[in-house]
């Protein structure tokens, strides 16, 4: 009798698969990725959004343990950005709010590949550092205090950028400084001079962004 019910639960079990094995083939693409929750495809790898959360984390706690990112400001990521993709949920996961912050990603995985290219040292001492703000500033690691693969490529990010864009590259002459004065009526020429300078580092980052962003391939889900 025992025997007889087991394979009758077993024949239940294998009618039920085949029935949702067959509606799963016959979905389409479109709904097989929002079932997913695959968000993009960058060159061959496709990213969904748990992977979304876990660059999320460590991207904030990035932040936390720098404050002065240039990788978290050029992305544009921010504690908004964190929260949202935080507290996605797989049936909301294609709103317009979380399409933006999608954008982010795949900007900043796209530049990921690209670093993937380059030869960027990171010495010890730079590591142990950042334990120690991270320590400091009470930010979110893992239990065994260690970076994970994410966050040693992030690391590189920011001495890529750093090293890239370094402030001493954007200096404004005083002469054209005098140019650029008449639209800032009522500024002193140090106020103007910061201001320019971080403008045209902002610009020649988001230049070298919209650059590498055409350069790979990509297919958004969203």
């Amino acid at each position: 009798m025992q025997t007889s019910k087991l394979v009758h639960l077993f024949n239940i079990w294998a009618l039920l698969f085949t029935v949702r094995a067959y509606a799963q083939e016959n979905k389409s693409p479109k709904e097989l990725v929002r079932e997913n929750t695959f968000v993009f495809r960058v060159i061959s790898e496709v990213y969904s959004l748990e992977d979304l959360k876990n660059y999320s984390q460590n991207l904030e706690s990035f932040a936390c343990m720098y404050k002065n990112s240039l990788v978290i400001d050029s992305f544009g990521f921010n504690e908004k950005t964190f929260s949202r993709i935080k507290n996605a949920k797989v049936d909301a996961s294609f709103t317009q709010e979380l399409k933006s912050e999608y954008d982010k990603f795949n900007r900043m995985v796209k530049m990921i590949k690209y670093l993937e290219t380059q030869t960027i040292q990171v010495d010890n001492s730079l590591y142990s550092a950042l334990k120690s703000s991270a320590k400091a500033n009470k930010c979110l690691i893992n239990p065994l205090n260690t970076f994970d693969s994410i966050m040693k490529i992030i690391i590189k990010a920011e001495v890529y950028f750093q090293s890239r864009f370094q402030d001493k590259s954007f200096w404004i002459s005083e002469t054209d400084l005098d140019t650029v004065m008449k639209k800032y009526p009522g500024k002193n020429r140090r106020t103007v001079k910061k201001i320019e300078e971080r403008n045209r580092k902002q610009q020649s980052i988001n230049l070298f962004i919209q650059s590498v962003e055409k350069q790979i391939s990509d297919e958004r889900f969203y």
